[in-house]
């Protein structure tokens, strides 16, 4: 194996690959990164066996091979060459790394140990833009939960329904769902359900943030591929079956209120600073004035109080919720308004931009109220 290549080229491939690979010591070849010719570029790969991740760089080809090398080592190898034309040479186990002043050796590990990549064919699956893919999965991901208690609540469910792939996710304390168009491959118009890792997911948005083209997404029973011309990323799927998300959205409103965003979000951050260690703010609206009141009470440090003015409809209204919560939903309404529907105080708020549904975001009251300020 032999090839010439632009530092910068190879540098942005390693990144790629590099930054889901962990220590093993059990499998050392896990922490390598395989490095493969092909006809006029070169391949890169990592892979924890949950996932792999694969990028592609152009290079003057002077010979074929393959070989793995210790992805820490060669990352900072490369990172700190001084010389923008490299050549890598690849003979037996070890690769040598040069330039017209430079030249070091690395030792590394057969490609023939590291473990193969599956390919996956694109009879199932569908196309979507790189910007609606990246803001979907980060408008959900804050909603994940963080423990692996159960399952199939640490990803993300994914829905695709002919042209539209529903984004879902929840802790039981809240749920966010948003809405994302897709074009199908091959005509196709059967409905898919996966559950999508989120550390996956924080890695699908990692690797394709700066890819300026259409991302194809192709699906198994237990896998998925995201792929570009220049890196793709193969994850294993949750198995596992998603509960009926749909009955904890709610379905009655007793109370309507629009609000601005802006002051909105400014109220909540004031109040969070006096919220008590459970990161409670209390909400209340009496149905009559168009303004709601949010305040917050520690009976260390001292309270606040603000009044916001708002159009209200419906029955009075008083809860308490984890302002945090609150916050991570609304930094993805991007309306000047946002509508908040309540079915009592002790029920599931709604959260939704004003004339816009395509992102929901529901929340849970503290159902214990009583020191509210």
């Amino acid at each position: 194996m032999k090839f010439i290549c632009l530092k910068e080229n190879i540098s942005q491939a390693i990144r790629d690959v590099v930054h889901i690979i962990g220590r093993s010591s059990s499998l050392p070849i896990l922490s390598n990164i395989l490095i493969e010719t092909e006809e006029a570029r070169v391949r890169l790969a990592a892979t924890n066996l949950e996932i792999a991740v694969q990028s592609w760089f152009p290079a003057k080809i002077l010979s074929q091979g393959s070989l793995t090398l210790p992805a820490q080592l060669i990352s900072q190898l490369i990172q700190n060459f001084p010389d923008e034309k490299i050549t890598i040479e690849g003979k037996s186990l070890t690769a040598t790394v040069f330039s017209q002043n430079h030249t070091l050796s690395v030792k590394g590990l057969s490609a023939d140990d590291f473990p193969p990549i599956p390919k996956i064919d694109d009879k199932q699956g569908f196309i979507v833009g790189r910007e609606d893919l990246i803001n979907g999965l980060e408008s959900v991901a804050p909603m994940v939960a963080q423990t692996e208690n159960r399952p199939e609540f640490h990803g993300i469910f994914i829905h695709i329904n002919d042209k539209i792939a529903t984004l879902v996710s929840t802790d039981s304390y809240r749920l966010a769902r948003t809405q994302i168009p897709v074009r199908r491959q091959n005509n196709e118009k059967e409905e898919l359900s996966i559950i999508f890792p989120i550390h996956s997911a924080h890695e699908a948005v990692r690797l394709f943030s700066q890819s300026p083209e259409d991302i194809s997404v192709s699906l198994t029973q237990n896998q998925i591929l995201f792929k570009t011309e220049q890196r793709n990323l193969l994850s294993m799927l949750i198995d596992a079956k998603y509960p009926n998300y749909e009955s904890v959205i709610p379905s009655q409103t007793t109370t309507t209120i629009y609000i601005s965003r802006e002051k909105f979000i400014e109220s909540i951050k004031l109040a969070g600073i006096f919220s008590t260690r459970i990161k409670d703010i209390y909400f209340a609206s009496d149905g009559k004035k168009k303004e709601i009141e949010i305040r917050a009470r520690d009976p260390e440090r001292g309270e606040q109080k603000s009044v916001i003015e708002a159009d209200v409809s419906g029955e009075p209204v008083a809860a308490a919720f984890n302002y945090q919560y609150l916050l991570d939903g609304l930094q993805f309404i991007k309306s000047k308004r946002t509508k908040l529907e309540f079915n009592g105080s002790t029920n599931a708020t709604r959260i939704t931009a004003e004339g816009n549904s395509s992102y929901l975001y529901v929340i849970m009251p503290i159902r214990n109220i009583g020191g509210q300020p």
